[in-house]
């Protein structure tokens, strides 16, 4: 479900603002590819600058968002990061969006409902990992035996990433024992993607 925060309104707090609010900051980050600030914020949906900061402290507490410690700025909003990742999804108008893990990337074509390009990193040795998605199903993947770490530490995003193979997977669990998580596929990824995109879109859907 794609969202466009332009000549929408919301002039109050509540349930109903912050879900204006959310969606508002999330088109912006599939239009432009970043966050846009409280003030960008506030000219798109018409109401004060602090309402709309009121509402972002609400989001972040309810897990919807992050803010950087401190200010006002936003660093990421599921599936989406302000700041550069090595977890980048294409969409067909050429777009680049910066998403926090390897199961985020799976919520774009979804949220979007588009086709897109999936480009990222091997954990372990850094090559080059490729997948696409069309019409919801994955249509390719380079390296072909590509897996997904899905960490299951509370700092999760970080640690949730691609491996080219289930063997640098196992070198990378052998560093590293003490991490809790699995190892899943990619299809499981997908389905993941699928449903935590439809979560946020029927949140939107009730703006």
């Amino acid at each position: 479900m794609t969202t466009d925060c332009r000549g929408s309104r919301s002039n109050e707090g509540g349930s109903a603002g912050r879900r204006n609010i959310y969606g508002c900051v999330l088109e912006t980050f599939r239009r432009l590819g970043k966050a846009p600030t409280p003030s960008e914020i506030a000219e798109e949906l018409k109401v004060t600058e602090n309402v709309v900061i009121e509402n972002l402290r609400a989001l972040e507490a309810d897990g919807a968002l992050k803010l950087e410690p401190g200010t006002t700025a936003i660093l990421d909003a599921y599936p989406y990061s302000a700041v550069p990742t090595k977890h980048i999804v294409q969409l067909p108008d050429g777009s680049r969006l910066h998403c926090m893990c390897a199961i985020d990337v799976f919520y774009v074509p979804f949220l979007t409902e588009s086709d897109v390009s999936i480009e990222s990193r091997c954990h372990y040795c850094d090559a080059a990992i490729r997948i696409s998605v069309d019409d919801g199903a994955i249509t390719g993947i380079d390296p072909p035996a590509t897996v997904v770490w899905d960490s299951a530490a509370t700092y999760d995003c970080p640690l949730t990433n691609f491996f080219c193979s289930q063997e640098h997977l196992r070198l990378w669990n052998e560093s590293a024992p003490a991490e809790p998580g699995q190892q899943i596929e990619l299809m499981m990824a997908l389905d993941r993607g699928r449903v935590g995109a439809a979560r946020i879109s029927r949140e939107l859907a009730d703006s």
